[in-house]
């Protein structure tokens, strides 16, 4: 008969297992569901899953979605099914970026386009996971960066879908109301990232001048925390310094209101230029991921700033004397991580801190780390404060394109840059397909011997 009694020892040995091999553990065991649930009919998935799990309703949708994936997927799965680099919302991710583009296609075109997109996206992910670099040093995959890369794929392989795809986005904005709450939809993605960025810069400006009031009138903040979204909270003794979120009303509110103040967004559009005037093909936009040619265009011929950053290869190893990174190297840097590179975060580039790898010689007298793109990265606050303390050491053997983490139980994670940039310089580190063997001239006829 089974317990739930822990056998002597098995704690122990969990104990022993990094966080790491754990969480990819539990990625190998949703895994095992997920193929359970594939050979079962697709009506039947989501109430299996509910009942497996007992977890209610959302978390079985993305479970079942997972399950249908496995057949549009197939090469990806193979090689994430066993490795427990992908979780449930992996592939749910995939399927969702998916349907995204499927929204906008005829109902007598869908199944021929899915196949089409579920193709592509397949083989885009299963060349990525099986390259050497990817398999040794990034067993966990990155779900943005995971992101980014489906989404660059469908927009170079479906330009048209993709572009009425943020047409329609574009068109469905709303704004609701519910007692004293008003929900508004952007609709475009690109719309909801610039604008929450530029409330939330303006708030964190509120934020740290109400600060500095309330500490010179002799407030005290209290102890400070960090939510689940990154906003700073403090404790309920300071009421009379407003929370990040109430002060980003404040600012929206003042902006509505009273005060008919324009608020400036900005956007950092990234694209390929072959006159270095004028781009060509999709485009990369800091804080949302990859957009197709038609946005991309627009969003160009509104930019007020365009800034031809030179060749990454030729730029990488050029050093600064100053201790703070040149304008072009915080782009460049920008534009190659994408993301904070700390192991799983979230925070888009260009609202994070830019960092020394190795630390510099204004800071650290015993330390020699150059201002340069090989030696920079883009860490936001929070993880910048971590290494700084030295609770986790970054290093970097392929000038920044790599950073391997050590941290404070001594596992080693490694995060790989994500950024347009990033994916340009892979690229180029890829070897040349082989040409095609040259065509033989047939072999000649042996001569017949008469006898």
């Amino acid at each position: 008969m089974t317990t739930g009694v822990v056998e002597p020892g098995s704690l122990s040995a969990i104990l022993d297992t990094t966080a790491g091999e754990l969480s990819r553990h539990l990625n190998r065991g949703e895994m095992a569901l997920v193929l359970v649930l594939a050979d079962q009919p697709e009506e039947v998935r989501c109430s299996l899953a509910e009942s497996a799990r007992g977890r209610g309703r959302a978390e079985a949708v993305r479970f079942a979605h997972a399950a249908g994936m496995v057949l549009r997927v197939p090469e990806t799965f193979i090689l994430v099914a066993e490795s427990g680099r992908f979780s449930v919302a992996h592939l749910d991710m995939v399927h969702s970026r998916i349907q995204r583009h499927l929204r906008s296609v005829s109902s007598s075109m869908r199944a021929k386009v899915r196949r089409v997109l579920d193709a592509a996206v397949d083989k885009a992910l299963s060349s990525w996971l099986s390259a050497d670099d990817v398999v040794d040093e990034v067993p966990i995959v990155h779900l943005k960066v995971l992101q980014d890369l489906v989404d660059a794929v469908l927009a170079e392989v479906a330009t048209d879908v993709a572009e009425a795809t943020e047409r329609r986005e574009a068109d469905s904005a709303e704004l609701t109301k519910s007692g004293t709450s008003l929900r508004l939809n952007c609709g475009s993605e690109t719309f909801a990232a610039a604008t929450w960025d530029a409330i939330t810069q303006r708030a964190l400006e509120l934020h740290t001048e109400l600060s500095g009031a309330a500490e010179k009138l002799g407030t005290s903040l209290g102890p400070e925390s960090v939510n689940a979204d990154g906003e700073i909270e403090v404790s309920a003794t300071t009421a009379v310094v407003p929370t990040l979120g109430e002060c980003r009303a404040r600012i929206l509110l003042d902006l509505l209101g009273d005060t008919p103040e324009t608020m400036k967004v900005q956007v950092n559009l990234f694209r390929l230029s072959t006159d270095g005037k004028t781009g060509v093909g999709p485009g990369y936009v800091s804080g949302q991921g990859w957009v197709s040619e038609g946005t991309a265009a627009m969003l160009e011929t509104v930019a007020t700033k365009t800034v031809v950053l030179e060749d990454v290869d030729e730029t990488l190893c050029a050093e600064s004397e100053q201790y703070r990174f040149p304008f072009v190297t915080k782009l460049q840097m920008e534009g190659r991580d994408g993301f904070c590179r700390f192991p799983g975060c979230e925070v888009p580039a260009h609202r994070c801190d830019h960092d020394h790898i190795v630390a510099s010689h204004h800071t650290d007298p015993t330390s020699d780390g150059p201002t340069s793109l090989a030696n920079g990265m883009c860490l936001c606050r929070r993880h910048h404060v971590l290494k700084t303390r030295g609770l986790w050491r970054p290093a970097t053997d392929d000038a920044g394109h790599t950073v391997e983490w050590t941290g404070p139980d001594g596992e080693k994670v490694t995060t790989k840059a994500s950024g347009p940039l990033a994916l340009v310089m892979r690229r180029r580190m890829e070897p040349p397909e082989p040409p095609d063997p040259p065509d033989l001239p047939d072999p000649p006829t042996p001569p017949v011997m008469h006898g």
